[in-house]
């Protein structure tokens, strides 16, 4: 909200004040802070007709009517979240703090809903064969088995495009018909859907080199059998703020070792560590590439995304790591679709 500081009242205001708030501003809510800017409460409407059936007349403090625990978002959520919040507590504003509480903005849910379209082309590799979960995928592609009643690759698809992302390429091969047919050319779901056809298989890199040559804005790039709830926009602005030629999202790993490791020197036993935790970052199926690096796949070739990745290593262009925080699942083995399936409605 641009006008939102002039619905600001102090803690010596009186009701009376909040009313004029309300009605000259036209934003049925009035925000209540202290000298250092820290929110206090919020005022709506009805918080001031309840004061007045109370017996709080209007030269009352507006501390006596004012909701003094108010739904707050963090000025580092992202508008998905925080429209998240404002449909489950329906709410229209919500107020956007700081690490230390002072309020730096207040974000209206018609406001939100306005997403900025963005030009960077999304790549989704939909072309595997799926053998660990057949037989499953004997007749389906596996981005089209379902979660929670609808194809996998039509929840990642809603996803981009409610985070402003129109121009979709999906590689396709195994059953390639089934999600043609399905999405066509993605009109319904407001999206422009181009289909990658790959006469041979080509790995989850290769099909790259099928990408129009005219694109100047940096890829995204998804395996087909990811659920995430990742912020697509998010990942964008952190590869361009860096500067990289590619950013591949990487996911916090852990196993553990059933035994006690034992730790030699020669014949000695220097010590035991008992069933030790190990933590990786691995690789989670998704990245941001420069056109330039997809334009530079060899034609006709199988390449997969590792062998990229250590070619763009050993030329020594810039590589960074994007640490997903958010919901991930990889949906590879028939007990990942039933977790998936049972994890939607609480995720999602």
């Amino acid at each position: 909200m641009e006008d939102w500081r002039s619905l600001l009242l102090h803690s010596t205001n009186l009701v009376r004040d909040a009313i004029s708030v309300i009605d000259k501003y036209d934003q049925k809510i009035a925000i209540v802070i202290n000298e250092n800017r820290k929110l206090l409460g919020t005022i709506t409407d009805g918080d001031i007709r309840r004061g007045l059936l109370k017996g709080y007349g209007l030269d009352a403090s507006v501390q006596q009517i004012m909701q003094t625990h108010p739904t707050t978002g963090s000025i580092y959520d992202d508008s998905i979240h925080l429209l998240e919040i404002l449909d489950a507590k329906k709410l229209t504003f919500i107020p956007l703090l700081d690490e230390e509480g002072h309020l730096v903005d207040v974000k209206q849910k018609e406001e939100l809903k306005k997403i900025k379209k963005l030009e960077n082309p999304v790549v989704i590799m939909a072309g595997g064969l799926a053998t660990r979960l057949r037989p499953l995928t004997d007749n389906t592609p596996k981005p089209m088995l379902k979660i929670a009643g609808q194809p996998l690759l039509e929840i990642t698809l809603r996803q981009l495009s409610h985070f402003g992302f129109e121009n979709i390429f999906i590689s396709v091969n195994y059953l390639a018909d089934n999600i043609e047919n399905y999405f066509k050319d993605g009109r319904s779901f407001n999206l422009n859907i181009q289909y990658l056809r790959e006469n041979t298989r080509m790995g989850t890199a290769g099909s790259l080199n099928l990408l129009p040559k005219n694109l100047h804005w940096p890829l995204i790039v998804i395996n087909g059998d990811l659920l995430t709830k990742i912020n697509y926009a998010s990942l964008v602005d952190f590869h361009n703020s860096n500067g990289a030629q590619m950013t591949v999202c990487v996911r916090d790993y852990e196993t553990q070792i059933p035994y006690g490791v034992i730790n030699l020197n020669g014949l000695d036993v220097i010590s035991i560590r008992e069933k030790p935790l190990h933590s990786y970052f691995v690789n989670a199926g998704l990245y941001v590439i420069q056109p330039e690096i997809a334009y530079s796949i060899p034609e006709k070739t199988y390449m997969d995304m590792p062998s990229l990745i250590d070619t763009i290593i050993e030329k020594k262009k810039k590589i960074i790591a994007f640490p997903i925080r958010e919901y991930w699942v990889d949906i590879g083995k028939h007990e990942d679709l039933v977790r998936a399936d049972k994890e939607f409605i609480l995720n999602f």
